[in-house]
């Protein structure tokens, strides 16, 4: 991973006339300045090398792991248009998006086409949520479609953050100087000491996503929040077709005879319906009618930023947010 740090440092009306980038592709007459070439994603979420517009001077984004880069290498003025979000951090772009002063396209899944071409972009930075579109994006400027694998988190990140460093031309040396302060690796070798994931019986854990009282669901290590099993190194106990993006419904007796030594929640109704933390940790332990190793040592951990995780991962800030919330809940007491 350091010598990768190292090297990088609703659809809602029909489309008419392109943008300034008439025709959709970035070597048409619309853009007169320099390309460069890209490995991204294509409607198929297959890789494929094509040219886009290097700084780009108007951007559209619907994927907020690209806002969160661009916002960090200090390129956030280009964005024209967006959808919005609950972001703390990139709470700048919400204010700019309140006022009009960006587009505001929506949100990840309901977002209006028509306003995404009147913003009139260079480039469209979409995630998985929007690829059926592609096509019709395209037909309105060029499409970056970026994103990052869970169950391996860390090191699609840094390679998708090496993509945006280059379309925005930012040199390795000025990456380098934000990378430094993240230490990625010394992190998770931190983390890996709690999580016993270098010693022949590491910690076992559960992943629970939390839609609302009704409605829970145990993740695998390929789902949302792998980080704690694929790179931190829990040993995740999973349950059937728990492998789903939003995992599956469970018998909370299941629970109690895996006996995990910690549960992490996703706090997804904190996104969806406002719930806090407090009340969904008070709902899990309820709900555990027995006690289990995670409830006896206080080892069921609702992670602080739900939106960062859920929304935006991908992210280098939402990344690096990620790994604050799982240090303030293991390193602190241990």
């Amino acid at each position: 991973m350091k010598k990768l740090i190292a090297t990088l440092i609703t659809a809602t009306v029909a489309l008419g006339a392109c943008s300034a980038f008439a025709a959709c592709s970035a070597e048409d007459d619309g853009w007169d300045g320099e390309l460069i070439e890209i490995t991204c994603l294509n409607e198929n979420a297959q890789k494929e090398t094509k040219k886009v517009p290097l700084n780009p001077n108007r951007v559209a984004i619907l994927d907020y792991a690209v806002l969160d880069m661009m916002d960090l290498y200090g390129v956030g003025d280009k964005v024209v248009s967006s959808c919005s979000g609950t972001l703390d951090y990139l709470q700048d772009y919400w204010d700019k998006m309140s006022s009009g002063e960006i587009v505001d396209l929506g949100n990840l899944k309901q977002y209006s086409m028509e306003k995404l071409q009147q913003s009139e972009p260079d480039i469209i930075f979409i995630g998985g949520r929007q690829s059926a579109n592609y096509a019709a994006m395209e037909e309105i400027a060029p499409v970056v479609y970026l994103a990052a694998t869970e169950g391996n988190l860390v090191e699609t990140t840094l390679e998708n953050a090496e993509t945006v460093r280059k379309i925005f031309g930012k040199t390795d040396a000025e990456v380098q100087a934000i990378f430094g302060d993240y230490d990625f690796d010394g992190r998770i070798a931190a983390l890996k000491e709690v999580s016993g994931a270098n010693t022949a019986t590491p910690q076992n854990a559960m992943v629970l996503m939390y839609n609302s009282s009704e409605s829970i669901t145990a993740i695998g290590s390929n789902g949302r929040c792998s980080l704690i099993s694929t790179e931190v190194g829990f040993k995740l106990q999973e349950v059937a077709d728990s492998g789903s993006q939003h995992g599956s419904q469970f018998n909370w007796e299941t629970i109690m005879e895996l006996n995990p030594d910690y549960i992490f929640v996703l706090n997804r109704g904190f996104i969806t319906e406002s719930t806090d933390n407090n009340s969904v940790l008070n709902d899990i332990v309820n709900k555990l009618t027995k006690p289990t190793t995670a409830a006896q040592n206080n080892h069921i951990i609702v992670l602080n930023s739900p939106d960062a995780w859920y929304t935006a991962s991908g992210g280098l800030q939402a990344l690096n947010t990620m790994f604050e919330d799982l240090e303030a809940a293991l390193l602190s007491n241990n």
